[in-house]
Order: C-alpha cells, then structure tokens, then sequence
C-alpha cells in the first residue's frame, strides 16, 4: 500500500506529525513517502519509517517537480494533513487514487476529501487531529507518542561542539517563540538559572545570540537545525515557550517545563504530564473554545 503523507506546517506542527507517521506505519504493507518543508528536513533524515522524501518549498508552484514525481509513482492514498487552499491543490494533483484532505476549519469543511476525516472541527489535541486522517483508513490503535530519531553522529558532533564545562546534567532553557506573546521575559528566566547552578549545567539555546541585557549564562548557538537537534539529544532537561524547540525536546525524550502564553494548552501539550509538565496563569483573553477550558485560548 502506496501512501504519501503531506503536511507544510511549522517546526512544533512537523514534529508532533511524527504520532501519526508511527501510526501509519502500523498499517500492514504500507510504504511511506513523506512531503514536509524543505527547511525541516534533518528532522526526518535518520527516520526509517520513511521510504521517500520530498521536502516542499513555499510557493507552491516551485512544487510542480515534486508533483510530477507523485503522479509517476501511482499512490494509493494521499493524505493532506493540514490542509490550507495552496496544499490542497497539491494533493488534489497528486494523481493519488484516493485522497483524504484534512481542514483544521472549525467549522468542519470537507475540502473534497475523497474519505470523511472523523471528528472535524472539534476542539482536540494536535496529535489527534493527524491520528484522525490515520484513522480515516481504518487505523484502530493507541495513540503513540511524537519521537524523533537522530543519529549518533548529530550527537558527538554535538558534544564536540558545546562541550559541557561541568559533569552536572545539562539543562537547555530555550525563552523564544514565534511570537512575543508567547514568550516568558527573559530577565525571569536570570532569577531561575541562578537557583539552578548548583544542581544543572544551564545554556540557553538560540539559533543566533540576541542582545540580553544583564545575561551572563551561557547562550549555546545553533544555527542550523541538525545543531538544534545534536544538542537537544544531549540534554537532560528543558525549560522554555512553547515552540518548535519544546515539541523537539518532548520527542527526543527530553523532560519538559513548558511556559505557556496564550496558547491553548490542551491542542499543543499532548505528552504525558508526569514527565512534561506545564505553568499557565489564568488570563481573560482565554475566551475561544471556553466551553472547554482545557482547550480555552487567546486570540
């Protein structure tokens, strides 16, 4: 059984894709080939769950490559696992005998899926909603965890690189997110490093050192995304926003804190709470989706 997967999501949304490539992969005689922006793709590089991969650029015309490929290859089913209009597009001239579009629309539009994804527009967690297209093909097991797998090598070149200076377990706090709201200041994160220097060796972690102000801990560099993911595997423990970076750290088995914003913790925490745990302070901008408080967020 054929199957390309597609979804052109963020970094967080690509890494939590991975709980639904683990159930495709449960599928008997299924071949997954995977379409996911090109920026991402050290993220699936070391994943032998993947037979081919086509990293996807954002124009969508400069995909046309990657389309006539698909058509050649004959697919029986192509899954579109978030759906926006230009993605869609691309499933819908993909050639594939069956398509499954998937919109994360509230208010359930169907998107001229070929199969009815359950349960569409319901408020649920990320994880779920990719689980949903799975499903849609008759999938029936346990929801799995998002993991990543990386190379060994990521890691020693990792370990050369940031060379811890202490035998203490290393704790990477990772303060910025895709948008300031969802960002805890960062002179509160000074107050915590300083009452956590005697147990952890702490590094903030940032694809390019901004100015910080009054900030003398150590500020570890990744500029690059194997960077990121070499030095995650290192680490012993992670506090920050919820980002890309946290969903990284989750699927590499990285136990969390996550500092939430106005995010809806219910849709983008979907770990188990004994290892990943979560602060969020009550805010009355949490009024979207209030009739499930789990799910409540701010616009």
């Amino acid at each position: 059984m054929k199957i390309l997967a597609l979804k052109q999501r963020r970094l967080g949304d690509s890494i939590l894709w991975t709980s639904a490539l683990q159930a495709l992969s449960e599928l008997p005689h299924a071949e997954i080939d995977l379409a996911f922006p090109a920026q991402f793709a050290e993220i699936f590089e070391s994943d032998p769950r993947i037979r081919n991969k086509f990293p996807l650029q954002s124009g969508q015309l400069k995909n046309l490559g990657a389309v006539r490929e698909w058509r050649r290859e004959n697919y029986d089913y192509v899954l579109n696992f978030h759906a926006s209009p230009g993605s869609a597009l691309l499933a819908q001239l993909s050639g594939g005998r069956t398509k499954v579009i998937h919109s994360h629309d509230r208010n359930g539009k169907r998107l001229r899926s070929d199969i009815l994804v359950p349960e569409l527009g319901k408020p649920m967690k990320a994880t779920e909603r990719d689980l949903n297209v799975v499903r849609a093909l008759g999938w029936q097991g346990t929801s799995p965890a998002p993991r990543l797998h990386i190379s060994d090598s990521l890691r020693q070149r990792a370990r050369a690189k940031y060379t811890p200076s202490t035998t203490k377990p290393l704790l990477l706090i990772a303060p910025f997110a895709s948008r300031p709201s969802k960002q805890w200041p960062v002179w509160r994160y000074r107050e915590l490093v300083n009452s956590l220097l005697e147990e952890w060796d702490v590094a903030m972690m940032v694809e390019k050192r901004p100015a910080l102000s009054g900030w003398r801990g150590k500020v570890f560099e990744t500029p690059a995304l194997s960077d990121a993911l070499g030095l995650m595997g290192l680490a012993r423990g992670f506090v920050g926003s919820d980002s890309g970076l946290k969903h990284m750290a989750a699927a590499l088995n990285v136990p969390t804190l996550t500092l939430f914003g106005p995010e809806s913790m219910g849709e983008w925490h979907c770990y188990d709470s004994d290892i990943h745990r979560t602060i969020q302070r009550t805010v009355p901008c949490r009024f979207h989706d209030r009739e499930t408080p789990e799910f409540a967020w701010c616009g």
